[in-house]
């Protein structure tokens, strides 16, 4: 089979996937008069804040009778058309939209795809060696070697350290590998911790690994950049899931219910840059967008259901991040027992003013105009208090918010063998 055909399999069954589910049968019995033409599903399923590209003018589709049966095999492109729903039907009598075979499109996609998009799935090697000077009589050079097993070694007035983040554990293993030398005994002398202090901020700041993206033709195995993020989420899965069956909708101050907070909080946090990046490869590589249509759409489907979303045609990312993040405000940021603004009646206080300055020279970046008065100073040490936005999240939001964090990393996974996939264009 070539990879055309391949590609081709995946995107019909993907689209068969979403016209065969009940969001699509429900929207087919709401339509009248539905006549022979197309059915098109739509390339953006979600809110496009903060995007810098232009989501892509081909939509999939697929041919329709007019009771409503759907040929998936002859998926084709409609253009030109506009619509903000899951689906639209064109009509057999409109004239304005194109309606387009699909393997000219995917041949031009292919040949077009590019290199940029499959650093996704290239393999990490964190084996980069750095240094950098030290200048201490013990030492003049640190080297950071990730490769290393032990956490320092030393030798010929080079100090080698495995990793450059905990500063205290690599001063301790020093002081233990100098004594267990018979260098000298600990403590390590005062004058040293100044040069090691910034040497391990340069190294920090000089560390990285390599992503090597897959030669064009190979069919790559080895675990990539995406595959390292699915993996890491879906341990936080496990861990949200475990945590969430602990928690009684009346202990909302247990640890479990805690560690929910956590954990959707830095998932929403890093979930909506993601999904970001991928919904504008989508816009700029359509093929990957068509080879995940069931995904998106199972995406879309888990965000519509969180309780929030019911009043908006498309879910928000930034709603999202900002539901989770008023809800941990509400657990974690509000030290003082206030849940509301405070406002002080001032009628009656003595407020004696001191001066009024306008008509000062006008310097570009500050303005000297200003208004003193008697206890100006304490007024503004009390306007300092601020609270964290809250929000309230009923408890059936994190059941729901377990499906949202399941069908994302799916999308991932799927977008993972896409590129895998493509990775086979030469």
């Amino acid at each position: 089979m070539s990879l055309a055909a391949e590609i081709k399999g995946i995107v019909v069954e993907g689209v068969s996937s979403v016209l065969q589910h009940s969001e699509f049968k429900t929207w087919l019995e709401d339509q009248e008069d539905l006549t022979d033409g197309h059915i098109a599903i739509n390339n953006s399923v979600l809110f496009r804040e903060s995007l810098k590209t232009t989501k892509s003018d081909h939509f999939l589709c697929v041919p329709v009778k007019a009771k409503g049966e759907c040929d998936y095999d002859r998926v084709c492109l409609a253009s030109i058309i506009k619509f903000n729903g899951k689906f639209t039907h064109v009509s057999a009598k409109d004239k304005k939209t194109g309606i387009g075979k699909f393997d000219p499109a995917l041949a031009a996609e292919l040949g077009s795809f590019g290199r940029i998009p499959l650093i996704l799935i290239g393999s990490i090697s964190d084996n980069v060696r750095v240094e950098t000077q030290l200048g201490h009589e013990l030492f003049n050079t640190v080297v950071l070697d990730p490769t290393q097993k032990e956490i320092v070694s030393i030798g010929d007035g080079i100090l080698t350290i495995r990793d450059a983040e905990d500063e205290e554990a690599i001063w301790d293993a020093l002081e233990r590998a100098m004594s267990d030398a018979k260098l000298l005994q600990p403590p390590l002398p005062l004058d040293l911790q100044q040069p090691f202090a910034k040497a391990l901020k340069e190294l920090r700041s000089e560390s990285h690994a390599v992503v090597s993206i897959p030669k064009p033709g190979d069919k790559t195995t080895t675990k990539g950049l995406l595959d390292e993020i699915i993996y890491v989420l879906d341990g936080q899965i496990a861990d949200y899931s475990k945590s969430l069956a602990k928690c009684k909708q009346d202990s909302r101050n247990s640890e479990d219910f805690n560690n929910v907070l956590r954990i959707s909080y830095n998932f929403s946090s890093d979930a909506t840059k993601i999904l970001h990046l991928l919904m504008s490869l989508c816009d700029l590589k359509p093929v990957l967008c068509w080879c995940t249509v069931a995904q998106w759409f199972a995406l879309s489907e888990a965000f519509q259901k969180l309780p929030w979303s019911k009043s908006t045609t498309k879910p928000s990312l930034s709603a999202y991040h900002s539901m989770i993040g008023g809800a941990r405000n509400k657990s974690f940021h509000n030290l003082f027992p206030f849940s509301k603004t405070l406002k002080v009646p001032m009628a009656g206080f003595p407020l004696e003013a001191i001066s009024l300055t306008f008509f000062s020279e006008y310097s570009g970046r500050s303005n000297a105009n200003k208004f003193e008065y008697h206890d100006q100073a304490l007024i503004e040490a009390f306007t300092e208090f601020t609270r964290a936005g809250e929000r309230f999240v009923p408890f059936s939001f994190w059941n729901k918010n377990l499906d949202v964090m399941s069908t994302t990393v799916e999308l991932l996974r799927t977008t993972s063998s896409a590129l895998r996939l493509l990775s086979r264009v030469r």
